[in-house]
Protein backbone atom coordinates (compact mmCIF):
# COMPACT_ATOMS: atom_id res chain seq x y z
CA UNK A 1 0.00 0.00 0.00
CA UNK A 2 2.86 2.34 0.33
CA UNK A 3 3.13 2.41 -3.14
CA UNK A 4 -0.44 3.62 -4.18
CA UNK A 5 -0.27 6.43 -1.59
CA UNK A 6 2.19 7.71 -3.41
CA UNK A 7 0.49 8.09 -6.41
CA UNK A 8 -2.06 10.55 -4.14
CA UNK A 9 0.91 13.37 -4.14
CA UNK A 10 -0.26 13.69 -8.40
CA UNK A 11 -3.54 14.33 -7.09
CA UNK A 12 -3.49 16.34 -3.63
CA UNK A 13 -1.43 19.72 -3.20
CA UNK A 14 -0.33 21.25 0.02
CA UNK A 15 -1.93 23.99 1.20
CA UNK A 16 -1.14 26.77 3.59
CA UNK A 17 -2.94 27.79 6.57
CA UNK A 18 -3.82 31.21 6.60
CA UNK A 19 -3.18 33.03 9.82
CA UNK A 20 -6.04 34.62 12.24
CA UNK A 21 -5.92 37.33 14.30
CA UNK A 22 -6.09 36.34 17.89
CA UNK A 23 -8.90 38.44 19.70
CA UNK A 24 -8.94 38.79 23.53
CA UNK A 25 -12.39 37.50 25.29
CA UNK A 26 -13.60 36.40 28.66
CA UNK A 27 -12.26 32.98 29.86
CA UNK A 28 -15.23 30.22 28.51
CA UNK A 29 -16.82 28.75 32.01
CA UNK A 30 -15.92 25.27 32.51
CA UNK A 31 -18.73 22.61 33.28
CA UNK A 32 -18.60 19.31 34.93
CA UNK A 33 -21.22 16.09 33.24
CA UNK A 34 -21.46 15.08 36.44
CA UNK A 35 -23.10 17.12 38.75
CA UNK A 36 -21.94 15.32 41.67
CA UNK A 37 -18.30 16.11 40.84
CA UNK A 38 -19.12 19.53 40.06
CA UNK A 39 -20.97 19.59 43.49
CA UNK A 40 -17.36 18.67 45.23
CA UNK A 41 -15.07 21.23 43.13
CA UNK A 42 -17.83 23.76 44.30
CA UNK A 43 -17.31 22.82 48.09
CA UNK A 44 -13.33 22.60 47.55
CA UNK A 45 -13.42 25.97 46.04
CA UNK A 46 -16.18 27.59 48.37
CA UNK A 47 -18.15 28.54 45.46
CA UNK A 48 -21.72 27.13 45.18
CA UNK A 49 -23.00 29.71 42.57
CA UNK A 50 -22.06 31.15 39.57
CA UNK A 51 -19.76 30.43 36.59
CA UNK A 52 -17.12 28.29 37.67
CA UNK A 53 -13.16 29.48 35.67
CA UNK A 54 -10.14 28.15 34.87
CA UNK A 55 -8.67 30.65 37.30
CA UNK A 56 -11.41 29.32 39.94
CA UNK A 57 -10.15 25.80 39.32
CA UNK A 58 -6.07 26.55 39.44
CA UNK A 59 -6.70 26.54 43.30
CA UNK A 60 -7.07 22.63 43.51
CA UNK A 61 -4.14 20.57 44.01
CA UNK A 62 -5.74 17.67 45.91
CA UNK A 63 -9.23 16.39 45.46
CA UNK A 64 -10.84 13.42 47.50
CA UNK A 65 -13.40 12.55 45.57
CA UNK A 66 -14.29 9.17 47.14
CA UNK A 67 -17.62 7.55 47.85
CA UNK A 68 -19.28 10.48 45.81
CA UNK A 69 -21.38 9.01 43.34
CA UNK A 70 -19.46 9.83 40.57
CA UNK A 71 -19.83 8.29 37.03
CA UNK A 72 -17.96 10.58 34.67
CA UNK A 73 -15.17 12.29 34.78
CA UNK A 74 -15.27 14.87 31.93
CA UNK A 75 -14.12 18.83 33.07
CA UNK A 76 -11.77 17.04 35.93
CA UNK A 77 -8.65 17.94 32.93
CA UNK A 78 -9.69 21.31 33.89
CA UNK A 79 -7.80 21.08 37.07
CA UNK A 80 -4.78 21.44 35.62
CA UNK A 81 -2.66 22.05 38.97
CA UNK A 82 -4.18 18.82 40.45
CA UNK A 83 -1.49 16.12 42.01
CA UNK A 84 -3.91 13.69 43.74
CA UNK A 85 -6.95 12.79 43.19
CA UNK A 86 -8.92 10.05 45.41
CA UNK A 87 -11.61 8.36 42.98
CA UNK A 88 -12.17 5.10 44.92
CA UNK A 89 -15.80 3.89 45.17
CA UNK A 90 -17.19 5.66 42.44
CA UNK A 91 -19.03 4.13 39.00
CA UNK A 92 -16.67 5.88 36.82
CA UNK A 93 -17.56 4.59 33.62
CA UNK A 94 -14.34 6.78 31.22
CA UNK A 95 -10.45 7.52 32.87
CA UNK A 96 -9.67 9.17 29.61
CA UNK A 97 -9.78 12.57 31.31
CA UNK A 98 -7.51 11.83 33.57
CA UNK A 99 -4.62 11.61 30.33
CA UNK A 100 -5.00 15.23 30.27
CA UNK A 101 -3.90 16.35 34.29
CA UNK A 102 -0.40 16.72 33.29
CA UNK A 103 0.88 17.93 36.94
CA UNK A 104 -0.96 14.16 38.21
CA UNK A 105 1.14 12.54 40.40
CA UNK A 106 -1.06 10.24 42.40
CA UNK A 107 -4.49 8.50 41.84
CA UNK A 108 -6.90 6.14 43.79
CA UNK A 109 -8.97 4.34 41.07
CA UNK A 110 -10.09 1.75 43.78
CA UNK A 111 -13.48 0.13 43.90
CA UNK A 112 -14.47 1.55 40.70
CA UNK A 113 -16.31 -1.06 37.86
CA UNK A 114 -12.93 -0.75 35.60
CA UNK A 115 -12.82 -3.21 32.65
CA UNK A 116 -9.11 -4.02 32.47
CA UNK A 117 -8.99 -6.66 29.87
CA UNK A 118 -6.16 -6.33 27.51
CA UNK A 119 -6.59 -3.35 24.87
CA UNK A 120 -9.51 -2.19 26.82
CA UNK A 121 -9.70 1.74 27.01
CA UNK A 122 -9.39 1.50 30.99
CA UNK A 123 -6.57 -0.33 30.92
CA UNK A 124 -4.55 1.41 27.83
CA UNK A 125 -5.14 4.97 30.49
CA UNK A 126 -3.69 3.28 33.48
CA UNK A 127 -1.10 1.95 31.51
CA UNK A 128 -0.24 5.47 29.95
CA UNK A 129 -0.48 7.15 33.21
CA UNK A 130 2.09 4.83 34.92
CA UNK A 131 4.72 4.86 32.47
CA UNK A 132 4.78 8.83 33.15
CA UNK A 133 4.92 8.00 36.54
CA UNK A 134 2.11 8.58 38.25
CA UNK A 135 0.83 6.20 41.31
CA UNK A 136 -1.99 4.42 40.34
CA UNK A 137 -3.89 2.53 42.75
CA UNK A 138 -6.59 0.24 41.75
CA UNK A 139 -7.87 -2.94 43.45
CA UNK A 140 -8.87 -5.27 40.44
CA UNK A 141 -6.83 -7.93 38.92
CA UNK A 142 -3.70 -6.93 37.23
CA UNK A 143 -4.32 -6.07 33.39
CA UNK A 144 -2.92 -9.03 31.36
CA UNK A 145 -0.96 -7.96 28.43
CA UNK A 146 -1.88 -9.14 25.26
CA UNK A 147 0.52 -9.85 22.19
CA UNK A 148 -0.18 -10.37 18.97
CA UNK A 149 0.83 -13.30 16.90
CA UNK A 150 0.61 -12.61 13.83
CA UNK A 151 2.34 -16.02 11.31
CA UNK A 152 5.25 -16.92 12.31
CA UNK A 153 7.52 -20.16 11.47
CA UNK A 154 11.09 -20.78 11.52
CA UNK A 155 12.97 -23.27 9.34
CA UNK A 156 16.99 -24.49 9.67
CA UNK A 157 19.28 -25.92 7.44
CA UNK A 158 22.25 -27.01 9.26
CA UNK A 159 23.71 -23.48 10.88
CA UNK A 160 21.66 -21.36 9.24
CA UNK A 161 18.30 -20.65 10.16
CA UNK A 162 15.43 -18.48 8.65
CA UNK A 163 12.48 -16.90 10.48
CA UNK A 164 9.05 -16.52 8.33
CA UNK A 165 7.03 -13.68 9.69
CA UNK A 166 3.60 -12.95 8.19
CA UNK A 167 2.60 -9.24 8.63
CA UNK A 168 -0.09 -7.17 7.79
CA UNK A 169 0.98 -4.22 4.97
CA UNK A 170 -0.36 -1.54 6.94
CA UNK A 171 -1.63 -0.99 10.14
CA UNK A 172 -2.17 0.95 13.31
CA UNK A 173 -0.75 1.16 16.66
CA UNK A 174 -3.00 -1.50 18.33
CA UNK A 175 -1.15 -4.28 16.25
CA UNK A 176 1.69 -4.19 18.99
CA UNK A 177 2.95 -4.94 20.99
CA UNK A 178 4.29 -8.10 19.16
CA UNK A 179 4.79 -11.71 20.78
CA UNK A 180 8.20 -11.63 22.47
CA UNK A 181 9.42 -14.25 20.67
CA UNK A 182 8.96 -12.39 17.55
CA UNK A 183 10.93 -9.79 18.50
CA UNK A 184 13.71 -12.41 20.07
CA UNK A 185 13.77 -14.08 16.99
CA UNK A 186 14.22 -10.77 15.31
CA UNK A 187 17.12 -9.69 17.98
CA UNK A 188 19.05 -12.91 17.18
CA UNK A 189 18.78 -12.42 13.14
CA UNK A 190 21.78 -10.76 11.35
CA UNK A 191 20.09 -9.57 8.70
CA UNK A 192 16.29 -8.79 7.60
CA UNK A 193 14.53 -9.37 4.46
CA UNK A 194 11.50 -8.25 3.05
CA UNK A 195 9.10 -8.47 -0.16
CA UNK A 196 10.58 -5.17 -1.30
CA UNK A 197 12.71 -2.81 0.86
CA UNK A 198 11.70 0.44 -0.26
CA UNK A 199 13.80 3.72 1.21
CA UNK A 200 13.26 6.63 0.97
CA UNK A 201 15.54 7.39 -1.89
CA UNK A 202 14.12 4.64 -4.11
CA UNK A 203 10.38 6.85 -4.24
CA UNK A 204 11.20 9.13 -7.20
CA UNK A 205 12.26 5.66 -8.74
CA UNK A 206 9.04 4.14 -7.82
CA UNK A 207 6.88 7.31 -9.35
CA UNK A 208 8.01 6.93 -12.32
CA UNK A 209 7.60 3.28 -12.43
CA UNK A 210 3.82 4.16 -12.04
CA UNK A 211 3.99 6.99 -14.31
CA UNK A 212 5.31 4.77 -16.79
CA UNK A 213 2.96 1.68 -16.41
CA UNK A 214 0.24 3.19 -14.78
CA UNK A 215 -1.18 5.78 -17.36
CA UNK A 216 -1.97 6.42 -20.68
CA UNK A 217 0.22 7.24 -23.00
CA UNK A 218 -1.95 6.64 -26.43
CA UNK A 219 -3.88 9.84 -25.84
CA UNK A 220 -6.88 7.83 -24.24
CA UNK A 221 -8.15 8.35 -20.85
CA UNK A 222 -9.93 6.09 -18.28
CA UNK A 223 -13.23 6.91 -19.62
CA UNK A 224 -12.61 5.47 -22.54
CA UNK A 225 -11.56 2.08 -20.78
CA UNK A 226 -14.63 1.81 -18.59
CA UNK A 227 -18.38 1.89 -18.75
CA UNK A 228 -20.34 5.17 -18.80
CA UNK A 229 -22.05 3.53 -15.37
CA UNK A 230 -18.97 2.87 -13.36
CA UNK A 231 -16.94 6.11 -14.73
CA UNK A 232 -20.18 8.16 -13.29
CA UNK A 233 -20.21 5.94 -10.21
CA UNK A 234 -16.30 6.52 -9.67
CA UNK A 235 -16.54 10.17 -9.99
CA UNK A 236 -19.78 10.25 -7.11
CA UNK A 237 -17.38 8.41 -4.76
CA UNK A 238 -14.49 10.69 -5.33
CA UNK A 239 -16.39 13.80 -5.15
CA UNK A 240 -15.96 14.12 -1.00
CA UNK A 241 -12.24 14.06 -1.71
CA UNK A 242 -12.69 16.68 -3.85
CA UNK A 243 -11.09 14.87 -6.59
CA UNK A 244 -12.05 15.56 -10.17
CA UNK A 245 -12.12 13.41 -13.54
CA UNK A 246 -9.21 16.05 -14.86
CA UNK A 247 -7.50 14.36 -11.57
CA UNK A 248 -7.99 10.86 -12.63
CA UNK A 249 -8.31 10.64 -16.53
CA UNK A 250 -4.92 9.65 -17.22
CA UNK A 251 -4.41 6.60 -14.99
CA UNK A 252 -5.55 3.03 -15.56
CA UNK A 253 -8.24 1.13 -13.43
CA UNK A 254 -5.40 -0.76 -11.54
CA UNK A 255 -4.30 2.59 -10.28
CA UNK A 256 -7.16 4.03 -9.49
CA UNK A 257 -8.77 0.66 -7.43
CA UNK A 258 -5.14 0.97 -5.44
CA UNK A 259 -5.70 4.59 -4.73
CA UNK A 260 -9.73 3.60 -3.55
CA UNK A 261 -7.59 1.31 -1.09
CA UNK A 262 -5.41 3.27 0.15
CA UNK A 263 -7.47 6.18 0.90
CA UNK A 264 -10.05 3.77 3.05
CA UNK A 265 -7.21 2.53 4.39
CA UNK A 266 -6.17 5.96 5.91
CA UNK A 267 -9.65 7.09 6.77
CA UNK A 268 -9.66 3.85 9.08
CA UNK A 269 -6.54 4.52 10.97
CA UNK A 270 -4.21 2.39 9.03
CA UNK A 271 -0.91 3.76 8.36
CA UNK A 272 2.46 2.89 6.43
CA UNK A 273 4.25 4.25 9.01
CA UNK A 274 2.55 1.93 11.33
CA UNK A 275 2.51 -1.14 9.55
CA UNK A 276 4.42 -4.19 11.42
CA UNK A 277 7.13 -4.32 8.20
CA UNK A 278 8.14 -0.93 8.71
CA UNK A 279 8.65 -1.60 12.29
CA UNK A 280 11.43 -4.24 11.49
CA UNK A 281 12.82 -1.88 9.04
CA UNK A 282 13.50 1.13 10.81
CA UNK A 283 14.65 -1.27 13.46
CA UNK A 284 16.88 -2.63 11.19
CA UNK A 285 18.09 0.20 9.79
CA UNK A 286 18.78 1.77 13.54
CA UNK A 287 20.65 -1.68 14.42
CA UNK A 288 23.28 -1.63 11.55
CA UNK A 289 21.40 -4.80 10.15
CA UNK A 290 21.78 -5.82 6.06
CA UNK A 291 18.80 -5.64 4.82
CA UNK A 292 17.53 -7.70 2.18
CA UNK A 293 14.66 -8.01 -0.86
CA UNK A 294 13.45 -10.91 -2.06
CA UNK A 295 11.76 -9.06 -4.59
CA UNK A 296 12.20 -6.19 -7.02
CA UNK A 297 9.78 -3.47 -6.73
CA UNK A 298 9.24 -3.18 -10.76
CA UNK A 299 8.00 -7.08 -10.76
CA UNK A 300 5.13 -5.51 -8.40
CA UNK A 301 4.21 -3.05 -11.23
CA UNK A 302 4.47 -5.31 -13.87
CA UNK A 303 1.86 -7.81 -12.62
CA UNK A 304 -0.71 -5.49 -12.32
CA UNK A 305 0.02 -3.97 -15.19
CA UNK A 306 -0.71 -7.59 -17.14
CA UNK A 307 -4.30 -7.45 -16.89
CA UNK A 308 -6.16 -6.75 -19.65
CA UNK A 309 -8.36 -3.71 -19.92
CA UNK A 310 -11.90 -5.86 -19.13
CA UNK A 311 -10.01 -7.19 -16.01
CA UNK A 312 -8.64 -4.06 -15.16
CA UNK A 313 -12.34 -2.55 -15.21
CA UNK A 314 -13.66 -5.73 -13.28
CA UNK A 315 -11.26 -4.95 -10.52
CA UNK A 316 -12.17 -1.50 -10.20
CA UNK A 317 -15.58 -2.42 -9.80
CA UNK A 318 -15.25 -4.54 -7.70
CA UNK A 319 -12.89 -2.36 -5.27
CA UNK A 320 -16.16 0.33 -5.40
CA UNK A 321 -18.95 -2.76 -4.53
CA UNK A 322 -16.94 -3.55 -1.30
CA UNK A 323 -16.91 -0.28 -0.12
CA UNK A 324 -19.72 -1.02 1.94
CA UNK A 325 -18.33 -4.26 3.79
CA UNK A 326 -14.76 -2.56 3.94
CA UNK A 327 -15.15 -2.08 7.14
CA UNK A 328 -15.75 -5.53 8.31
CA UNK A 329 -13.25 -6.98 6.46
CA UNK A 330 -10.56 -4.97 7.68
CA UNK A 331 -11.67 -5.53 11.69
CA UNK A 332 -11.64 -9.58 10.56
CA UNK A 333 -8.60 -9.26 8.96
CA UNK A 334 -6.56 -8.06 11.87
CA UNK A 335 -8.44 -9.96 14.71
CA UNK A 336 -7.42 -13.12 12.06
CA UNK A 337 -3.89 -11.79 12.36
CA UNK A 338 -3.73 -11.06 16.04
CA UNK A 339 -4.78 -13.70 17.18
CA UNK A 340 -2.40 -16.25 15.03
CA UNK A 341 -5.57 -17.85 13.11
CA UNK A 342 -4.05 -19.09 10.49
CA UNK A 343 -7.00 -21.45 9.25
CA UNK A 344 -8.85 -18.04 9.25
CA UNK A 345 -6.56 -16.47 6.78
CA UNK A 346 -6.17 -19.85 4.50
CA UNK A 347 -9.70 -19.07 3.87
CA UNK A 348 -8.87 -15.28 3.02
CA UNK A 349 -6.06 -16.75 0.42
CA UNK A 350 -8.85 -19.43 -1.19
CA UNK A 351 -11.42 -16.78 -1.02
CA UNK A 352 -13.59 -16.77 -4.39
CA UNK A 353 -14.38 -13.34 -4.82
CA UNK A 354 -12.61 -13.01 -7.89
CA UNK A 355 -13.55 -15.84 -9.64
CA UNK A 356 -17.00 -13.97 -11.36
CA UNK A 357 -13.95 -11.06 -12.38
CA UNK A 358 -12.35 -13.49 -14.78
CA UNK A 359 -8.94 -12.94 -13.46
CA UNK A 360 -8.21 -15.85 -11.71
CA UNK A 361 -4.83 -15.98 -13.86
CA UNK A 362 -3.42 -12.86 -12.63
CA UNK A 363 -4.65 -13.57 -8.66
CA UNK A 364 -2.20 -16.50 -9.07
CA UNK A 365 0.27 -14.52 -9.83
CA UNK A 366 -0.05 -12.34 -6.90
CA UNK A 367 0.52 -15.03 -4.77
CA UNK A 368 1.53 -18.63 -6.01
CA UNK A 369 3.55 -17.23 -8.96
CA UNK A 370 5.17 -14.90 -6.17
CA UNK A 371 5.57 -17.27 -3.53
CA UNK A 372 6.87 -19.53 -5.77
CA UNK A 373 10.03 -16.76 -6.28
CA UNK A 374 10.47 -16.05 -2.99
CA UNK A 375 10.40 -19.20 -1.70
CA UNK A 376 13.74 -19.63 -4.13
CA UNK A 377 15.53 -16.76 -2.42
CA UNK A 378 14.93 -18.08 0.84
CA UNK A 379 16.28 -21.36 -0.37
CA UNK A 380 19.16 -19.67 -1.45
CA UNK A 381 19.33 -18.08 1.83
CA UNK A 382 19.29 -21.42 3.75
CA UNK A 383 21.62 -22.86 1.35
CA UNK A 384 23.83 -20.22 1.69
CA UNK A 385 27.77 -21.40 2.71
CA UNK A 386 27.91 -17.98 5.22
CA UNK A 387 26.10 -19.11 8.30
CA UNK A 388 23.59 -16.98 9.70
CA UNK A 389 20.17 -16.31 11.07
CA UNK A 390 17.44 -14.46 8.91
CA UNK A 391 14.51 -12.44 9.87
CA UNK A 392 12.09 -12.15 6.40
CA UNK A 393 8.61 -10.41 6.85
CA UNK A 394 6.39 -10.91 4.05
CA UNK A 395 2.51 -10.39 3.73
CA UNK A 396 0.65 -13.35 5.91
CA UNK A 397 -1.07 -14.55 2.49
CA UNK A 398 2.68 -15.67 1.29
CA UNK A 399 2.80 -17.80 4.53
CA UNK A 400 -0.74 -19.81 4.58
CA UNK A 401 -2.65 -22.27 2.27
CA UNK A 402 -1.72 -24.62 -0.68
CA UNK A 403 1.58 -23.70 -2.65
CA UNK A 404 2.42 -20.89 0.02
CA UNK A 405 5.78 -20.51 0.90
CA UNK A 406 5.49 -22.41 3.89
CA UNK A 407 4.09 -25.25 1.71
CA UNK A 408 6.44 -25.01 -0.92
CA UNK A 409 9.53 -25.32 1.57
CA UNK A 410 8.15 -28.49 2.87
CA UNK A 411 7.81 -30.08 -0.58
CA UNK A 412 11.49 -29.06 -1.19
CA UNK A 413 12.83 -31.11 2.45
CA UNK A 414 12.43 -28.50 4.78
CA UNK A 415 11.41 -28.83 8.07
CA UNK A 416 9.53 -25.88 8.74
CA UNK A 417 8.37 -25.21 12.55
CA UNK A 418 5.48 -22.84 14.21
CA UNK A 419 7.48 -20.27 15.92
CA UNK A 420 5.62 -19.63 18.80
CA UNK A 421 6.26 -22.87 20.57
CA UNK A 422 8.35 -22.32 23.57
CA UNK A 423 11.47 -23.69 23.46
CA UNK A 424 12.06 -23.29 19.56
CA UNK A 425 13.95 -19.68 20.06
CA UNK A 426 17.25 -21.16 21.44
Amino acid sequence: MKYTTILLLFIFCASLLGCREVSHTEPSPVTFKDKNLEQLVRETIDQNEGDLTQIDLEQINQLDASHRYITNLEGVQSLVKLEELKLAGNKINDLSPLKELEKLTTVDLADNPLALEAQSSDANVIEELIDRGVQVIYDQKEIEQEFSKGVFYQVANGANKVYLFGSIQVGTSDLHPLHPMIEEAYEEASQVAFEVNVNRSDELEIMQAMLDLGVYSDGTSLKDHISTNLYEELLVFLQPYEIGSEDISRFKPWVVANMIQSQLLEERGFEDQQSIANHFLLKAEEDGKKVLSLEQFSDHIMLSNKLEPTEQESLLKQTLEEIQVADRAFEQLISYWKNGDIEALEELREADQYKDLDISAYMAVLTEDRDVHMTEKIIEILESEEEQTTFIVVGSIHLVGDNSIVDLLGEKGYQVLPGLVQGTIE
